[in-house]
């Protein structure tokens, strides 16, 4: 009996010291992301060097917590107005992705993947600050794909290059011998094998749409449905439809 007294006491105190520490952790990312919004908001002359920084020092910060707090990947973030976070379902993989507000009409974004891996907790930069142009994505949501012994997470993103122009696509990514692997080539196309599937449109011609179509993946089918847009870039009705075959996705049909 005092066995199990110690066992529960030593479990309450290391959830209370999870939820200590998480709430820190939380209070620290929401801090640092203030500064982006401050500056954003911002009329100083210095605002563009202060926003830039404001950017590099979150996603710095980001890197350090994700890949040294392995519970971080399990702390809510919701009421942090313009930081995405997108969880698999299984809790192995997060992406935390936000606008820079660095852009016009042209939005610039940033992202952070959080991934475990056994008790190994590790984070990597999709997109590098100092790689000219490079606008980065949104990353909207994560499906994942069961086969055999392997899990893969397919990534919905979108990037917004300026007030019309819209990118929505989906990638797929993996952990494999505890690293992850950002390039996993699944869809087959006639140009051969590709680690993602994009397409561009204009904006208005959605506009006024009360649902607007966006790529789909259904885990009972195992396909992915993608909107069918049209050679003036106006999004259609219709979807193209890639099907895992087992070994890849497929084109299968137009409906």
């Amino acid at each position: 009996m005092k066995r199990f007294a110690l066992l529960v006491f030593a479990l309450l105190f290391t959830i209370n010291l999870f939820a200590q520490s998480a709430a820190n952790v939380r209070q620290h990312v929401s801090n640092s992301f203030n500064r982006i919004t401050y500056w954003m908001d911002s009329e100083s002359n210095v605002k563009d060097d202060s926003l830039e920084q404001a950017n590099k020092n979150f996603q710095k910060l980001l890197l350090a917590y994700t890949s040294k707090y392995p519970q971080m990947i399990r702390v809510q973030f919701n009421g942090i107005n313009g930081l995405k976070v997108v969880t698999s379902a299984d809790g192995l993989l997060r992406i935390y992705s936000w606008d820079t507000g660095t852009g016009g009409t042209m939005h610039f974004f940033r992202e952070v993947v959080q991934y475990k891996s056994g008790t190994q907790t590790r984070s990597l930069a999709l997109n590098n600050f100092n790689k000219e142009g490079e606008t980065g994505y949104s990353y909207e949501a994560i499906h994942t794909l069961k086969t055999g012994n392997k899990n893969y997470y397919l990534v919905n993103y979108k990037g917004i290059y300026s007030s019309k122009d819209i990118g929505e696509g989906i990638r797929i990514f993996c952990i494999d011998n505890g690293v992850l692997d950002t390039e996993v080539k699944l869809i087959k196309t006639q140009s051969g094998m590709h680690n993602s599937i994009n397409y561009s449109y204009d904006f208005f011609s959605v506009v006024d749409w009360k649902v607007r179509p966006s790529i789909q993946f259904n885990t009972g089918t195992n396909e992915v449905k993608i909107p069918l847009v049209n050679a003036s870039q106006k999004v259609t009705k219709n979807f193209i439809t890639y099907k895992f075959t087992g070994k890849h996705f497929e084109k299968v049909r137009l409906n």
